[in-house]
């Protein structure tokens, strides 16, 4: 019997009764558990304490405060995304820079363009054929009353240079403009088909106008002649008295191979303003997409995040707690199993290994 008794108690455990054994003790498990979270936190306040001491040592001693290898990641994470942020700041600082100093050279650019091309589409030289050039001249010799004394040693001074020099009026604006007006041209464009040109040597003065046919280059040429006459008075009030003889007039075609360059360098000066223009607006969507992917590139590369601190006094008062609540538990498991005695006409039956004949009517 005694046997077979220690057998059965060796095999078999009742858990429900275990459990209830267990939580009848929820009083003494509380108050073990506050009890040893009392304790537990005030331990974790005594070495978070000594902790805070000895960083606050290792500053006042210039020393290095001791960290986790989780927060030495973090620093060192973080100090390259700020290193990132601040190239990033930096990148898009000059990008906007330079886009703004784009927009104002292409501004300029375009400027450059529309005054180019408006005077290729207005300038009457720029249309002229340089093999077929339309040409009137006209030479006039100028003579002073200037005559060298012989045998003194004063002369007066010759100032045929200054009356040659004076006709440099012919292509003052005054003159220029006059005879745009009757062409309805700026003055800017005339005076492209106009050249009055002097030899001192020779004393002659040489009058050249260009046109688009024979009777342009004529009409230009009969109001340059008109104008002279007026300067001429000008320059015997100012200068002094002269005479103009003409030499000779001649109206024909030429070839004008300076023309031919001059019309070629407009044009590729309109080429490499069109080009340059180009260049700025590819540029510019350059700078767009660098301040883009800048942009892209942060958005990116994610913020480190904070090492989560260790829970200090929480964590010890949460462990002493737990360690509060299983030391009772444990207790009451210990007991359950060391106990003998028999609740229930089961654990009886199971115990002696007899029949039951009754219980007791309040078997609660």
């Amino acid at each position: 019997m005694d046997n077979y008794k220690a057998e059965n108690q060796e095999q078999e455990i009742d858990l429900v009764s275990l459990f209830f054994a267990v939580a009848h003790r929820y009083k003494q498990m509380a108050a073990a558990a506050v009890i040893c979270a009392v304790l537990f936190g005030a331990l974790g306040s005594v070495k978070g304490m000594l902790n805070q001491r000895a960083i606050d040592e290792a500053i006042a001693n210039g020393e290095e405060v001791p960290r986790t290898s989780a927060e030495q990641q973090y620093e060192e994470d973080m100090v390259e995304y700020r290193e990132a942020q601040t190239k990033h700041d930096t990148d898009v600082t000059s990008y906007k820079q330079q886009l703004n100093q784009n927009e104002a050279d292409q501004v300029r650019a375009q400027f450059d363009i529309d005054n180019a091309q408006e005077y290729i589409d207005k300038s009457v030289r720029q249309k002229l054929d340089p093999y077929n050039v339309y040409t009137s001249e006209t030479r006039f010799y100028i003579t002073t009353d200037y005559k060298i004394m012989p045998g003194m040693d004063y002369q007066n001074p010759d100032y045929t240079s200054a009356v040659l020099s004076a006709y440099s009026l012919l292509t003052s604006h005054e003159s220029i403009i006059t005879i745009a007006d009757q062409f309805s041209m700026e003055e800017r464009y005339m005076r492209e088909l106009i050249s009055v040109s002097v030899d001192n040597d020779t004393r002659l003065l040489t009058i050249t106008t260009y046109g688009e046919d024979a009777d342009e280059a004529g009409r230009i040429m009969d109001l340059m002649l008109k104008r002279m006459e007026a300067v001429r008075e000008n320059i015997e009030t100012t200068v002094g008295d002269h005479n103009t003889k003409q030499v000779s007039r001649s109206d024909s075609t030429t070839v004008l191979t300076w023309l031919r360059d001059s019309q070629q360098d407009t044009r590729d000066n309109m080429t490499g303003l069109q080009n340059n223009l180009t260049d700025l607006q590819n540029k510019h969507e350059l700078l767009e997409k660098s301040i883009e992917t800048a942009d892209q590139d942060l958005a990116a590369q994610e913020k480190p995040e904070e090492p989560k601190q260790s829970g200090g006094v929480k964590k010890f008062v949460l462990i002493g707690s737990l360690l509060g609540i299983v030391a009772v538990a444990g207790v009451a498991v210990v007991r359950f199993l060391m106990e003998d005695k028999v609740c229930v006409s089961e654990d009886l039956q199971s115990s002696c290994g007899v029949g039951v004949l009754g219980t007791l009517a309040n078997a609660a």
